[in-house]
């Protein structure tokens, strides 16, 4: 079996621990399989790109990630080069929106995020919808 050299070293020492705590080797592999899980989970997430109509980036956009399941929200602003990136999302459907200054809000829903994967959701704005003055004489 190959197996990577992280992996060899976290079996020695769950294998070192388990023998004076009186578990076996099937119970430290329980163990390193259930860290391997979360570690996953950690690289899952959702990234992307904010951009105007023209392709032209759009820096400092709010973006928010809910989980659609849970409801945990997770809040980032776009960067100079108009991109996002939110790690360490639990698998499942998420709904992602995107607000800025002078533009309307933007909204992918649907999202599904899967262990160890990145899913990359770009989002195009639009422009806001300018809305004449009224001008209103006081006496």
């Amino acid at each position: 079996m190959n197996t990577s050299p992280l992996l060899r070293r976290a079996i020695l020492a769950l294998s070192t621990v388990a023998r004076p705590a009186g578990l076996t080797l099937a119970g430290a592999f329980v163990l390193c399989a259930a860290t391997s899980v979360c570690l996953a989970q950690a690289s899952s997430g959702i990234t992307g790109t904010v951009t105007d109509p023209s392709g032209a980036i759009v820096p400092g956009a709010n973006v928010t990630i809910v989980n659609v399941a849970t409801q945990q929200t997770f809040n980032v602003v776009s960067g100079s080069a108009g991109q996002y990136t939110v790690t360490g999302l639990q698998p499942g459907r998420y709904k992602v929106t995107v607000a800025a200054p002078g533009f309307s809000k933007a909204v992918k829903d649907d999202v599904n995020v899967e262990v160890t994967t990145q899913a990359t959701i770009d989002l195009r704005s639009t422009p806001a919808e300018v809305r004449p003055r009224s001008r209103f004489l006081l006496h």
